[in-house]
């Protein structure tokens, strides 16, 4: 039995976590691609695992390491630590809906990307996303379990739809697309240390060639790219969002000098860590 459809958050400690926010939050497509052009075209993983329901609109995504495209009624499933980055042109519209990890509501534990084709399952979802938005919009008394419970339907709406429509990407049995997943999670867990791409090719049992290779045909972006961009997200992240010193985020992000995170700055952006940071705040 799915423990979201019994589970009282009122019971089990208070709803709101200790960040100040709720475990459950929903925000359209629009909204979640808000922010600046660094942060909204980033390679990067979230702390929550994001369920997101398209209802009109197409676009592309790399999701865990694998590029494909997507559109109306398509259901894309993000757990927590999977990399995924979002392109899209034109209007896109849709729902995300952000769970934290201490919610256990049972979804999948690898990314899931489903086009939903059956017209009742697409009504079914959109009824249970609908209902779950106008909870948390409302906060009426008792909208925490309630949300808990819509979250639940979900929950088990798609695990019906992985069931009754399996619709296998062949490029998921390949070892291939296991190593560039392998290699994204650990990326997304590790890259704020002094972690070459040769250390994780040694931790995947393969060459840097090969790794190259892996990510190039898969996401289009080699493995050096890859590494090097989430790091460089994670320095402007910590100079615009902070007030560390620029030295000691060069060492938290494994510089080996704030020299070198300048330069490697400055070759990426086109301006230096302090002048990041000064432009940030000006524009904020």
């Amino acid at each position: 039995m799915n423990r979201a459809l019994l589970y009282n958050p009122m019971k089990a400690g208070g709803w709101t976590l200790a960040d100040g926010s709720e475990p459950i939050r929903t925000s359209t497509l629009n909204q979640f691609t808000q922010g600046p052009e660094w942060k909204r075209n980033a390679l990067r993983g979230y702390n929550d695992h994001l369920l997101i329901w398209i209802t009109r609109g197409q676009g592309r995504m790399i999701l865990g390491g694998l590029r494909s495209g997507f559109g109306a009624h398509n259901a894309i499933l993000v757990p927590a630590g999977t990399m995924v980055r979002f392109e899209t042109s034109g209007q896109l519209f849709g729902t995300v809906i952000r769970i934290a990890p201490v919610l256990d509501v049972e979804l999948p534990v690898d990314p899931v990307h489903m086009r939903i084709r059956n017209t009742v399952a697409q009504c079914e979802m959109t009824s249970f996303v609908d209902a779950l938005v106008a909870e948390q919009e409302r906060k009426s008394n008792g909208h925490e379990r309630a949300s808990a419970c819509l979250l639940g339907l979900i929950s088990v709406w798609l695990s019906r739809q992985m069931i009754e429509d399996p619709q296998c990407d062949p490029r998921l049995q390949e070892n291939d697309v296991q190593l560039i997943r392998a290699y994204s999670r650990m990326v997304e867990t590790d890259h704020c240390t002094d972690k070459t791409v040769a250390d994780y090719a040694d931790v995947l049992g393969i060459s840097t060639e090969k790794l190259d290779q892996i990510c190039l045909t898969n996401a289009e972006q080699n493995a050096e790219t890859i590494l090097k961009n989430r790091k460089h997200l994670c320095a402007c992240e910590r100079l615009a969002e902070s007030d560390v010193e620029i030295c000691k985020v060069a060492e938290t992000l494994g510089y080996g000098s704030e020299t070198s995170f300048a330069e490697l700055f400055l070759n990426q952006s086109g301006i230096s860590p302090d002048s990041f940071r000064q432009k940030f705040r000006e524009a904020a």
